[in-house]
């Protein structure tokens, strides 16, 4: 029999005609609701990965998949409340969290930024004759001075 969350007081049986002596007490509880909040940690170079840190309420340790609005991050291990995947840079929005059937209602976004790659671009100038030195002029972007 499904019920609701609730507290049942005094329940019995009946079957032909004779009812249980002793009445059973009952509460439903719903499991909580958990919560998540992240912390990202921007990758230091155009080549590696950041990471986001998360700190969970009503997650037992154990290991979650926590979704993303486009994508989800699997195997994440939940140790003492707190995880720590890597990521690289760009936006996740609506983080979340699902615990035996509860999501987390408080979708988080994160935003990781990596460096600029640079690029090169580079323009030649021929030699005018045969002893002297051509040129190259380099052009850099996302190159600081």
């Amino acid at each position: 029999m499904q019920a609701p969350v609730g507290s049942y007081a005094d329940l019995e049986i009946s079957v032909g005609g004779c009812t249980s002596v002793n009445g059973v007490t009952l509460t439903l509880v719903a499991p909580a609701t958990p919560t998540i909040v992240a912390k990202g940690i921007n990758p230091v170079n155009c080549i590696t990965d950041g990471s986001i840190d998360f700190t969970f309420t009503n997650v037992p340790d154990g290991t979650y998949a926590v979704t993303y609005d486009g994508g989800s991050f699997t195997n994440v291990v939940v140790s003492g409340n707190k995880a720590t995947v890597s990521a690289p840079g760009d936006a996740y929005a609506n983080l979340k969290i699902t615990v035996g059937g509860c999501t987390s209602v408080n979708g988080i976004d994160i935003t990781l930024t990596a460096p600029a790659t640079p690029t090169l671009s580079a323009a030649g100038t021929n030699p005018p004759d045969c002893i002297t030195a051509g040129i190259i002029g380099f052009t850099f972007t996302g190159v600081p001075d």
